[in-house]
């Protein structure tokens, strides 16, 4: 049974403005109607109150057929308040089919845009460490006549242990430091690479002690023995989670909801308990501590295939290359950049294979077959006394190498001049 005629059709009216309210105050077919309006008429307010009971007993809700003005100003409120669900309901349906759609139709969906977790663990682990420390530092100025001196120290104390218990030892310490500015008394931003930031993880309760010494400016109502352990046992969901979000296999949803439990756990002590709310929160915070990371395990099952950590290692790599050990483009002899990656990568993938030049020289110039990589559309390898002809494409020196490795015969590539 379709609604009345007005009433669904100008609903969206009365979440516009005060000014539409006014607008349709007076008119009698609005839900915005003023019953207290002393120049409607009787005859139009008890209409006005028909078609409000109609409309309720469409929804199913029925009520009295008593004309009364406290009857109109019910009716006229439930139906209101009815109306306001059925919009948000309608808004809803209408976003779930425009998703639908674009599920359907799209060439990429988030859920297959996973983040990369390995670089997750690491900026998490940055983000703890530069919240501790500065944490710790504040802690040793307070209320302190020598804020530089009591600050320098605080630095100094916790450069040691990472020096010579988390990221070395004493007979081998770490050059590791900390970006301390003297003129504003703060702890710039710290960076490490994933290695290092695992050892951190790996002993992080070491600096919870350097750091938690003192009480601090936050008035939560703990000791400082009780932050220590509500710290440490933070850092212990949070280890636990991780490892198995970084599972090399794939995954079942029993452990997917343990894996969550425990960045539940941690978010809650570290966020609502010792009251890091600002200081820690970050996007990757995030993706732990609102379930994301959870639902893309559910989905893909196992993280760790999906990350992109080595591909940024080698952007980085090759960046480095190319700005320090290259003459980028430019300068005397050729002005093509990808030459110097390529030789860099080629003298990498020498270096990987572990044979010396002369030894692979002698392995392609060894006896049977010599090609050349231009002009070139079929090729035969001898194998077992029989011939396997492959089809070429291309005459690209990669086609040629790609061959190589599936025949294994001993091949000697000439590139021609």
């Amino acid at each position: 049974m379709k609604l009345t005629r007005w009433f669904y059709a100008l609903i969206s009216e009365y979440f516009r403005s005060r000014s539409s309210q006014k607008l349709y105050s007076s008119n009698p077919v609005n839900i915005c109607f003023d019953c207290n309006n002393n120049n409607s008429t009787t005859e139009v307010k008890k209409s006005y109150f028909f078609a409000l009971v109609n409309d309720l007993e469409i929804r199913g809700i029925t009520v009295p057929p008593v004309t009364s003005h406290a009857a109109t100003l019910s009716a006229q409120a439930s139906l209101l308040a009815i109306m306001k669900l059925e919009t948000r309901i309608s808004r809803l349906e209408a976003e779930i089919e425009f998703i639908e759609h674009n599920a359907t139709f799209s060439a990429y969906l988030t859920e297959n845009a996973c983040p990369c977790s390995l670089h997750l663990e690491m900026r998490i682990m940055l983000k703890l460490l530069t919240t501790l420390i500065r944490d710790g530092l504040a802690r040793a100025m307070l209320n302190e006549r020598h804020e530089l001196k009591a600050a320098k120290a605080f630095i100094q104390e916790v450069e040691t242990v990472l020096k010579t218990k988390v990221l070395g030892t004493v007979a081998r310490p770490h050059s590791y430091t900390i970006p301390f500015d003297r003129k504003s008394r703060t702890v710039g931003d710290l960076n490490m690479n994933n290695g290092p930031c695992r050892k951190v993880l790996k002993k992080f309760e070491e600096l919870i002690k350097v750091c938690i010494t003192k009480p601090g400016s936050k008035d939560h109502g703990y000791t400082v023995l009780e932050e220590v352990e509500l710290w440490s046992t933070a850092i212990g969901h949070y280890r636990d989670g991780l490892h198995i979000m970084l599972s090399k296999v794939d995954c079942s949803e029993e452990k997917v909801i343990r894996m969550q439990n425990h960045f539940d756990m941690f978010s809650q002590i570290l966020i609502f308990k010792l009251g890091y709310d600002k200081e820690i929160i970050t996007n990757y915070m995030h993706l732990i501590h609102t379930g994301h990371m959870a639902e893309y395990m559910f989905h893909l099952k196992c993280l760790y295939r999906h990350s992109q950590q080595g591909w940024e290692h080698l952007m980085s790599n090759l960046k480095q290359y190319v700005f320090r050990r290259s003459n980028r483009g430019g300068g005397r002899g050729t002005y093509n950049r990808l030459e110097a990656i390529a030789h860099h990568r080629s003298r990498l993938f020498a270096y990987m294979i572990g044979e010396t030049f002369e030894e692979m020289k002698d392995k392609l110039t060894g006896n049977q077959i010599t090609i050349t990589n231009c002009d070139v559309d079929r090729m035969e390898f001898p194998d077992a006394g029989q011939d396997e002809v492959f089809d070429i494409d291309t005459d690209t020196r990669e086609d040629l190498l790609l061959l190589h490795e599936h025949s294994k015969p001993n091949i000697s590539i000439i590139q021609e001049v």
